[in-house]
């Protein structure tokens, strides 16, 4: 619905000055005067970071898993037992609410140990109960979603870039996407929209390569 909110949103702003529109969504509305803020995921524990209950605490996704654990397994805390676990779990799934909050739903029948341990199949283990959005139920239904809302294109060329295992920039992309029906100079153009609609997302690290 982003040309029906963009249009919503233009009207709006034309009517009034005394309007702010603050809006969360996978795409940029692509209107006169919007200002774009990329939200990361949670901050979550590095492999080498200390993995004590106190030094856990200050990471979001930890404080998100213990939150949602403790309406499953009430008075359940971080312990010397499975601070490592629930560790391995923030840090393995990047620190995405969505897949942590089905992660802590495992508690029902897993431990924190058991569910790190099982998260090698992440499609399968993170899967949730039934609710109002089918989007919600798993991990896979969630990038199913998104995934459908992309032109053939565009999926095509996603699915040449999963070869990835990390980052990589437009020169690597243009050679592994490439073939086909995609031609070299189409890669430019599809890399933009996937970051346009949340798929991929630019690093400027660097000041002379963008990753």
């Amino acid at each position: 619905m982003v040309d029906e909110v963009a249009e919503l949103v233009t009207g709006l702003l034309r009517a009034t000055r005394a309007v702010t529109v603050l809006a969360t969504s996978r795409q940029a509305l692509g209107i006169q005067g919007e200002q774009l803020l990329h939200l990361d995921g949670l901050s979550f524990p590095l492999p080498a970071d200390r993995s004590s209950p106190a030094d856990l605490a200050g990471y979001e996704s930890v404080v998100l898993f213990i939150e949602r654990a403790r309406s499953i397994v009430p008075g359940f805390d971080l312990t010397g037992e499975n601070a490592a676990a629930v560790a391995d779990i923030a840090r393995r799934l990047d620190g995405l609410p969505l897949a942590i909050e089905l992660a802590a739903g495992r508690l029902r029948v897993l431990s924190p140990q058991q569910i790190s341990s099982r998260l090698e199949n992440q499609f399968r283990l993170l899967s949730g109960s039934k609710g109002s959005d089918e989007r919600l139920h798993t991990l896979r239904a969630a990038i199913e979603w998104s995934y459908e809302l992309c032109s053939p294109s565009e999926r095509l060329c996603w699915a040449r870039l999963a070869a990835f295992p990390a980052d990589f920039d437009i020169e690597a992309a243009e050679a592994v996407a490439s073939g086909g029906e995609l031609g070299v100079e189409d890669i430019f153009e599809l890399v933009g929209a996937l970051i346009e609609k949340s798929v991929l997302r630019s690093s400027h690290a660097s000041q002379e390569h963008v990753r």
